[in-house]
């Protein structure tokens, strides 16, 4: 074999490939060894009558597609953790059997700071979404069982599917608010007769908040824990939690999965991201945070927070207060937890001196230029080529999904042209033509 020749390399020679040729050939000599054993041995047992052989055999029949297997050794490459599921799954479906065996002596470092776990969480997202979209986990959601089928559901990709539909649920229901608050509907169907005499709707639409606000999501976890040690122990636990500020953690968790499950199933394109380990007790400047959290994050609830405050502009003239507090103030705490959860779980995160110093860092590297070589870190440039890079590789249907989410935009546009005076007296169709043709001019002449 003449791959073996390079074992005979000198280190110089050695060092200028990107990888060891020692360990490529160690890799390919194990795989060869192996594999002539293996046929030696089945040869023997087949011979023999051993019952072993057919256990062999119904292992090659089977088990055809040793991609995942040997992908590793013979490629040298880091691995990602979602390509062995993928093995997992392949194996499933061919009959096979995954064990799992977690030693609970061996220590392993664990994330403690909000960024290292923001970066895990994003890693894991990304390889949700890539199962969400592989032919295995179809293929495992058609031939299981209705309990197998949930089973599969809940234990791999059910919990951030869910996660993406609860946010999106939030977008629908105030972007269908504030349609019906600018277009004067909600205000006709809350001083309607029907509506203001009638309790048992009022009620219900009310009862809402109470689910919004999380105590059905709460009541299964007090309950294992009320089972478990008692239900005074789990009340006081529960309310431990809450001083611990564990629901602005988990909602805060909740925007990072959305955001790289829903980006990763749009577009693909999930790597792996190095978290570290270390002892986190240090700093973090705003730089970081604003490079960690502005797509995921801080965009999105600055979006949440102008429909919140468009709605109560426009509907408080017809609408009391406490039905707006109640239907909206769980969407309210979950805007506090997106634009203020990375200064609030930051060491030293409202001290002045850091305040300004993460400032003067914030402004150097906003004004730095990007260009060929020039690190994300270092300019605000190559951070915004880098979080674009996905929407050069992505495929029409990518492109499509997000010019359809774009246009929700359009609903303030055609808010500000039906209460402009031009349209006091009329609800022409030429009249919203005219006002979205100057629109278009504009923005055309902008790009220019």
């Amino acid at each position: 074999m003449d791959g073996y020749k390079a074992i005979e390399l000198t280190s110089e020679e050695n060092s200028k490939v990107g990888r060891s040729l020692w360990a490529q050939c160690q890799a390919v000599a194990d795989m060869k060894f192996t594999y002539v054993v293996s046929c030696q041995q089945y040869g023997i047992q087949k011979r023999s009558g051993d019952s072993r052989a057919q256990d062999i055999l119904r292992l090659m029949t089977t088990l055809v597609n040793d991609e995942h297997h040997v992908n590793y050794a013979a490629k040298g490459e880091k691995p990602c953790w979602y390509v062995v599921l993928l093995a997992g799954f392949n194996s499933t479906l061919r009959e096979g059997n995954v064990t799992h065996h977690e030693y609970m002596q061996v220590g392993k470092g664990r994330d403690v700071g909000l960024n290292q776990i923001s970066l895990f969480e994003a890693k894991i997202a990304n390889g949700n979404g890539e199962q969400t979209l592989s032919r295995d986990i179809y293929r495992l959601g058609h031939r299981f069982d209705f309990f197998r089928m949930l089973s599969c559901y809940f234990t791999t990709v059910g919990f951030y599917f869910s996660t993406l539909v609860t946010v999106l649920t939030v977008y629908v229901f105030l972007y269908g608010r504030l349609y019906l608050v600018l277009s004067g509907l909600d205000e006709a169907l809350a001083t309607g007769r029907k509506f203001m005499h009638n309790q048992p709707l009022q009620v219900a639409l009310a009862s809402q908040s109470f689910v919004q606000l999380g105590f059905l999501m709460a009541l299964p976890m007090v309950m294992e824990s009320g089972l478990e040690r008692g239900f005074r122990n789990a009340l006081s636990e529960f309310i431990l939690m809450q001083l611990q500020l564990a629901s602005v953690f988990f909602t805060f968790s909740l925007g990072t999965k959305t955001h790289y499950y829903g980006r990763t199933l749009l577009h693909g394109g999930a790597e792996y991201r190095a978290t570290g380990r270390g002892f986190v007790v240090f700093h973090a400047k705003f730089a970081d945070n604003y490079r960690l959290y502005s797509r995921s994050h801080f965009v999105k609830g600055l979006e949440l927070l102008i429909l919140l405050v468009v709605y109560e502009i426009f509907g408080q003239s017809y609408r009391g207060p406490v039905a707006y507090i109640f239907i909206t103030v769980s969407m309210w705490f979950m805007v506090g937890t997106w634009l203020f959860s990375p200064f609030l779980f930051n060491p030293s995160g409202f001290e002045w001196q850091k305040i300004v110093d993460d400032w003067a860092d914030w402004n150097k590297w906003i004004s730095n230029r990007g260009g060929i070589g020039v690190p994300p870190e270092k300019s605000w440039e190559s951070w915004w080529e880098k979080e674009q890079e996905h929407l050069r590789y992505t495929g029409k249907r990518g492109i499509i999904a997000e010019i359809v989410l774009a246009l929700r935009f359009l609903i303030y546009q055609y808010g500000l042209v039906y209460h402009l005076n031009i349209t006091k007296h009329t609800r022409s169709v030429l009249v919203i033509t005219k006002q979205h043709g100057v629109l278009l001019a504009h923005s055309l002449f902008c790009l220019n």
